[in-house]
């Protein structure tokens, strides 16, 4: 699960950074940190970014929904049922350059 989640979220990124023909620096970060006993991790890109109305109404977590020309609209909604089956959730947040996409992962033990 957490295999097609993360290539899901990268291949996306890859697929709006290759589209953004006037950005020269393109860029995922990948960063995680421990709150409460649940892993965030955060992957940015700095690509066009997700519509503000898109993340507020949770458009984008719709089977069937894509911004991609040719886009089934599957990946988002399968990874995070996939996310929802381990305990965990994908969040989409707002940025005013470029997708941020968050795994959360509740209950995480710390050896």
């Amino acid at each position: 699960d957490f295999r097609m989640v993360f290539t899901n979220l990268f291949e996306n990124s890859i697929y709006w950074l290759k589209m953004d023909d006037q950005n020269r620096n393109k860029c995922i970060s990948v960063s995680s940190e421990i709150i409460d006993g649940s892993l965030l991790i955060d992957i940015i890109d700095n690509g066009p970014g997700i519509k503000k109305e898109f993340i507020e109404n949770e458009a984008i977590f719709t089977p069937g929904f894509s911004a991609k020309e040719s886009g089934t609209g599957l990946g988002l909604a399968i990874s995070g049922e996939a996310l929802k089956r381990n305990k965990g959730k994908l969040k989409a947040l707002y940025a005013d350059k470029g997708a941020h996409l968050r795994i959360e992962l509740g209950d995480i033990e710390i050896e």
